[in-house]
């Protein structure tokens, strides 16, 4: 009971206004903290996209109204190519496939792909962010995959078959 008493008066002496500064200094650090934390949550919010080269070259982007075709994986191009890289898109759970092709053309354009080919849509059956997964209600990602490509015959739209 006395150390109970004890407790209670230590608690009443920290929120005398001499202290108030202490715990303005404490609410501050706790909202810079949880701030750098929630800021690392920007990545799962909205849509990301990378490409990844596998050549080591550097080739001229592509008009922004540049037609980019993708082709779904297992379909065959009749026509030479050579692979360049691979696009990668992740997006929020309910992003549309439309959204998420068009983000990959966009990334395919600035990297000089003619084509996108083998491209795979998946939904991630789970999130694995600390902070927005595990406790912000495990949301899942929309995401896709595509192999960026080159004509090298000159044709930019080579021919398919399915």
């Amino acid at each position: 009971m006395k150390k109970k008493k004890q407790a209670i008066s230590e608690i009443i002496s920290l929120l005398r206004p001499g202290r108030v500064g202490f715990f303005v200094f404490l609410f501050s650090a706790f909202c810079l903290v949880f701030s750098i934390m929630a800021s690392g949550c920007a990545k799962c919010m909205l849509m990301r996209s990378e490409y990844y080269d596998m050549t080591g070259q550097v080739f001229a982007p592509k008009a922004a109204d540049a037609e980019i075709p993708i082709y779904e994986a297992g379909r065959q191009i009749d026509c030479p190519y050579t692979e360049i890289g691979v696009v990668k898109v992740v997006a929020q759970p309910k992003t549309g496939r439309q959204e998420i092709e068009e983000e990959l053309r966009k990334r395919a354009r600035l990297a000089g792909a003619d084509a996108l080919i083998d491209m795979n849509f998946q939904e991630d059956k789970e999130n694995k962010a600390w902070f927005c997964g595990r406790l912000m209600s495990t949301r899942h990602n929309a995401a896709a995959a595509a192999r960026a490509i080159i004509f090298t015959d000159g044709d930019s739209h080579g021919t398919t078959t399915p």
